[in-house]
């Protein structure tokens, strides 16, 4: 993986721009970025930064919504993210320039902070669900149209649009759409009434860091003011999150009585963009969930 001399040259003169180049800028090392994006660790004199690089032909404006979403989550003063220092394009090439964290270790006294932080931003609300923009959940558009009532909300700008995506590509077969249709009915069922809430949206092991001191970061956001407990739910999909995070998250935001057994429920969503994602080794464990609610 290569940074392309334009490249190079715009993030220089941003950085000259906002007076934060002390030295030569170079490449120091090419970290792993997923599935979409290229990740290098940029040195200027002693300072490092982080870089993600994609196409804004096939991704657009996917850095500039992860720069809002940052400043966003920064703004609540309630758990670390990294600081936003620029983001912007040369050629088709767009790009994210992100505060370096250096990496602590994940003791137990850092999960009691993870839960505690993101208990703190569960606090901030808003008048409805969803957002005034149009994000990413991993290479997918999410759209965050506002709606009034949660249950209008995840169905119709979370479950399906992923489910006609998975439908045109043949991902899903018409029997599990039919249980979707039928569990769009009773969804109501299943829920008690819940205010917005600012989440991450992405709460899995490899969306947050440990930095120096035991501090918690989030990184890599999909926000919305959704369910608070869609961030938790997320957190039990892949694992990563020691049950001392739950207990101090329940202790600074006690969860609604019955949490868990609607935890299924909303991992139907990421279970869904991992279909349209990765393919069809999804869909089994999407029929299970279903499964417990119909």
């Amino acid at each position: 993986m290569f940074i392309s001399e334009q490249l190079l040259y715009t993030i220089n003169q941003t950085l000259k721009q906002s007076q934060r180049l002390s030295g030569p800028l170079s490449v120091a090392g090419v970290i792993h970025g997923g599935s979409i994006n290229r990740c290098f660790r940029l040195k200027s004199g002693k300072e490092s930064f982080f870089l993600k690089v994609n196409s804004q032909r096939d991704y657009p404006e996917m850095f500039m919504k992860e720069a809002m979403a940052l400043k966003l989550l920064d703004s609540t003063h309630s758990i670390l993210v990294p600081q936003v220092i620029s983001y912007g394009a040369a050629g088709d090439e767009q790009f994210l320039l992100l505060q370096w964290i250096n990496t602590g270790a994940n003791t137990s006294r850092a999960q009691e902070r993870l839960g505690e932080g993101l208990a703190a931003l569960h606090h901030h609300s808003a008048s409805g669900f969803g957002l005034d923009y149009t994000n990413y959940m991993g290479s997918l558009i999410q759209s965050n149209r506002p709606h009034a009532e949660w249950v209008d909300f995840f169905v119709e700008e979370r479950l399906k649009p992923q489910v006609k995506i998975a439908a045109d590509k043949w991902l899903i077969d018409q029997d599990t759409i039919n249980k979707f249709n039928l569990l769009f009915c009773r969804m109501k069922e299943f829920l008690p009434e819940v205010k917005p809430a600012l989440v991450h949206g992405d709460l899995w092991s490899g969306n947050y860091m440990i930095g120096e001191g035991e501090t918690p970061v989030l990184i890599d956001p999909a926000i919305a003011y959704a369910n608070r407990e869609c961030d938790i739910a997320m957190s039990k999909l892949f694992g990563g999150f020691d049950e001392i995070f739950y207990e101090s998250y329940n202790h600074h935001f006690p969860l609604e009585k019955n949490w868990n057994e609607r935890t299924d429920l909303w991992n139907l969503y990421p279970l869904l963009i991992h279909l349209n994602l990765f393919g069809r080794s999804y869909l089994g464990a999407i029929k299970a969930a279903l499964k417990r609610y119909l």
